[in-house]
């Protein structure tokens, strides 16, 4: 094949630049509207607290570094780590307006799920994009957003939805100056609320009803017939959360929208497998989604995900015309690869044609998808990394070959394959020398469980540079994987500096108080870092680590501990605190408990663990009587 010339290259690169430019500054604006109640203003908390025991989880500083989560939300943080603030994506949220970024939730250190959601559609489009954001606390649909056709008091939050949303769109040039007259199109309304009608048996005896009128109401108010509208049900408690009445309103929030009437217009956003629990998120407020960021991110992706399906029909249409008069799946696929380079700006097409070629040629179709992995906008790479790993018969160690440090896109892309494929750690071990595709590479390995992946991980603990060092300890202190305890345990005895064994016998207990070791094991596992600990302060690590599994076993450990005179306090202190609350089996294991107890009274100078030892003594021996004749 003939090789094009640099130079035309670079001309081609220009021009198609130029075209897109040109092109998107004369595309009307596309309008969206998010409504709800305090999850659609949103409590996901933007920073991690220190002090929190579980080490900031589910915060959003949090899951752009966590390795499970990093390489999804790369998007929101630049190469410096700050945060990411899209020019074609504008937010209106009552008194704030700007250019998207993270701080349009419940308040400037919140997300909701706007977030997401705008860089979903902002990626779908090639237009500017607009997300009119009208969201209250405490808000129900039987009452505050009643519609007009449900019948009774119309709500006043619904009229004062109805009535920002014509505010902003009069006045667009008033509230973005860069806006330029081009013209808008409302194209979209998301919905997140419920929590309020779920406390009230009539209003969710009535929901489905009545949103099944918001949907007809505001579509005729806005004067957009068949205006796509997705719902985001109020799934807070997960999958074994939908009892009693809060089982009734997720199942009214379904039926309401997914009527023969709406076929193909509206759509059902599940957000039950977006629950995280309190312990693994920044706050326990279970009606707010426990403040998680990764949570109300999901819901916002949810939503433009579905958003995005119900506004790529008329690309499906063209694709089925397009292919109506030829038969076979080679000409099919062909005539959808003609469509694709007739309209190369046309990102949403570009995509449904990828997946359509996919669901013809299974992994013939394997050029296409790399060729979608390599373009330049964000929905088509997205769409063909979905493609590359559904994609039947997809042979891992060839998407492997394409791994490269001169196409860094790609090979980030190819990462996400293949920490998804079973097989592929030998293949992540590529000799990647950029700090960027070696991060993206050891946070893949997080998924995997192989020896090969965690050698990698270890070497990376010794790398000079820092940013490595800290994301191969992070992989071994949140992997699921029983081998990321052996590789920390094996670092922390093996450093032969202090500094290093600090940094490993620190991070293992940073583990255990993650709960990724068994509880049967972490006993066991603490006493093996006492051993090996070279500094008062890892043991006091470890005093605070034996407290959390109490056991008879556990306050052997703290006893023998308040025998050091370095760690005298802080080691009777839990002695005592674990002989409270651990379980006291019989009189010989209770016996045992008091000699302690005992011994902890004559070693310790605090007043106060000396009194709660003796309570403990006076409350657990046996009462024993003299007779007398």
């Amino acid at each position: 094949m003939k090789q094009l010339s640099p130079a035309y290259l670079i001309s081609a690169t220009i021009l198609i630049f130029l075209m897109s430019h040109v092109r998107a500054e004369t595309l009307p604006l596309k309008v969206f509207v998010l409504a709800g109640q305090s999850n659609m203003q949103g409590a996901g908390a933007i920073k991690a607290n220190p002090r929190s025991k579980n080490g900031g989880m589910g915060s959003l500083e949090y899951i752009v570094e966590a390795p499970a989560t990093a390489e999804h939300y790369r998007h929101l943080v630049d190469k410096d780590g700050n945060w990411v603030e899209r020019k074609d994506v504008w937010i209106w949220y009552l008194d704030r307006k700007g250019n998207l970024k993270p701080g349009f939730g419940s308040n400037p250190g919140a997300i909701g799920p706007e977030l997401q959601f705008g860089h979903v559609v902002g990626d779908y489009f090639e237009n500017q994009v607009l997300l009119i954001k009208c969201a209250w606390g405490g808000k129900s649909l039987g009452r505050d957003f009643r519609p007009p056709g449900a019948g009774g008091e119309v709500g006043h939050y619904y009229t004062e939805t109805m009535r920002l949303v014509k505010e902003v769109l009069a006045n667009i040039q008033n509230h973005f100056p860069e806006y330029d007259g081009r013209g808008y199109e409302l194209v979209g309304f998301g919905w997140h609320q419920g929590w309020n009608d779920r406390v009230n048996q009539s209003f969710t005896e009535e929901y489905a009803e009545n949103l099944t009128h918001l949907v007809r109401d505001l579509r005729k108010e806005l004067g957009v017939q068949n205006l796509p509208f997705v719902i985001a049900e109020t799934g807070m408690g997960g999958m074994e959360g939908k009892q009693g009445r809060a089982g009734d309103l997720m199942d009214a929030q379904k039926a309401g929208v997914m009527r023969e009437e709406f076929k193909g217009t509206t759509a059902f956003v599940s957000t039950r497998p977006f629950w995280r629990t309190a312990e693994e998120s920044p706050s326990g407020a279970g009606y707010h989604w426990n403040s998680n960021a990764e949570t109300y991110s999901l819901i916002g992706e949810g939503i433009g995900l579905e958003m995005v399906k119900l506004l790529g029909e008329p690309n499906r249409e063209k694709v089925r015309t397009a292919n109506q008069k030829v038969k076979t799946k080679e000409e099919k696929a062909a005539n959808c690869r003609k469509l694709m380079k007739e309209n190369p700006l046309d990102y949403g097409l570009q995509a449904t044609c990828l997946t359509e070629i996919v669901e013809l040629l299974g992994a013939k179709a394997f050029d296409d998808v790399l060729a979608g992995l390599r373009h330049e906008n964000a929905w088509v790479r997205r769409t063909s990394r979905q493609l590359a790993i559904g994609m039947p018969n997809s042979d891992t160690l060839k998407w492997g070959d394409y791994l490269s440090e001169e196409d860094p896109q790609l090979s980030r892309e190819l990462i996400q394959i293949l920490r998804t494929q079973k097989n592929s750690g030998p293949l992540l071990r590529h000799s990647f020398k950029g700090e960027d595709l070696r991060i993206s590479a050891l946070r893949a390995i997080h998924d995997l469980k192989d020896n090969a992946t965690f050698e990698m991980a270890a070497l990376a603990t010794k790398d000079t540079n820092a940013k490595i060092r800290k994301t191969a300890f992070a992989v071994l202190v949140s992997s699921e994987a029983p081998l990321a305890t052996e590789t920390l345990l094996s670092l922390a005895e093996k450093a032969d500096q202090l500094e290093p064994h600090v940094e490993a016998i620190t991070h293992c207990f940073e583990r255990i108080a993650l709960g990724k070791v068994p509880e049967k094991k972490r006993s066991t596992m603490i006493d093996k870092l006492i051993s090996i600990a070279r500094r008062p302060e890892e043991k006091k690590l470890a005093l605070v680590e034996l407290q959390k599994v109490p056991s008879i076993e556990s306050l052997t450990t703290a006893h023998a501990l308040a025998k050091d005179s370095s760690l005298v306090e802080e080691a009777s202190l839990a002695a005592v605190s674990i002989a409270k609350t651990m379980e006291l089996k019989d009189d010989k294991m209770k016996k045992k408990a008091i000699t302690m107890m005992e011994e902890v009274m004559k070693l310790s100078n605090n007043k106060t663990t000396k009194d709660e030892a003796e309570k403990f003594i006076f409350k657990h021996r046996q009462p024993t009587f003299d007779f007398f004749d």
